[in-house]
C-alpha cells in the first residue's frame, strides 16, 4: 500500500521536507515558506485531534470497506480495526461470493450504518455487501487522485481529508 499520505503523522514529516527543500532553493521567502508549513501543520493537527476522538469512541468496533482499502497508514495509526473484502488496494482480483456473504452478515450482526468505498471505484461490490440491510455507503478519498471537477473547484489534500473524517464519524452510532 503505497499511501503513506494517509497517515498524518507522515503527512507532517512530508509537508516538513518540503519546505526544508524549498527554504533552500528560495532563500529570499523562507520566513514565507516557514510561516505556510507552521499553518499547515496547525490544520493537520486539528484534524488529528479529530481523528483522536474517533479512536476513542470506535474502540471495539470494525469499520467496513467495500472496495479496495487504502486507509492502512491511517487505520493503522490511530489503531482503527477494519475489514476489507479486498485483500489489496488493487481491483485486480473481485472479493469472493463467501467474503460478501460473511461480510453482509457481520454488518447485519453488528447493526453497522456505514460501509466505506473509496473515490473513482465501481461500487457494485460495496452493493452487493449491503443488500437487506439498512447499511449505507460513504466515500473516503485516498488523496492520490481527483477528478476534473474537484480539480477544477480547487479541492486540497486537506480538504478531502477533512471530508473523510466527517465520513468517519457517520459510522460511530452502532448500537
Amino acid at each position: 500500500d503505497p499511501h503513506i499520505w494517509t497517515s498524518l503523522t507522515h503527512l507532517k514529516y512530508m509537508v516538513q521536507a518540503i519546505s526544508e527543500k524549498l527554504q533552500a532553493i528560495l532563500p529570499d521567502h523562507v520566513d514565507t515558506i516557514k510561516t505556510n508549513e507552521q499553518t499547515y501543520l496547525n490544520k493537520v493537527d486539528l484534524i488529528i485531534t479529530e481523528m483522536n476522538k474517533i479512536k476513542e469512541q470506535a474502540e471495539g468496533k470494525t469499520f467496513y470497506f467495500g472496495t479496495p482499502f487504502a486507509f492502512h497508514y491511517l487505520f493503522e495509526e490511530f489503531n482503527l480495526k477494519y475489514e476489507s473484502v479486498y485483500d489489496t488496494c488493487s481491483t485486480e482480483v473481485d472479493p469472493s461470493i463467501d467474503d460478501i456473504i460473511t461480510m453482509n452478515q457481520n454488518i447485519i450482526n453488528n447493526n453497522v450504518p456505514v460501509i466505506y468505498v473509496k473515490e473513482l471505484t465501481n461500487t457494485n461490490v460495496a452493493e452487493s455487501i449491503i443488500e437487506g440491510t439498512s447499511c449505507k455507503i460513504e466515500m473516503l478519498h485516498s488523496g492520490h487522485n481527483l477528478s476534473k471537477e474537484d480539480f477544477e473547484g480547487g479541492v486540497t489534500l486537506l480538504s478531502l481529508i477533512k471530508k473523510n473524517v466527517e465520513a468517519l464519524k457517520k459510522a460511530l452510532v452502532w448500537h
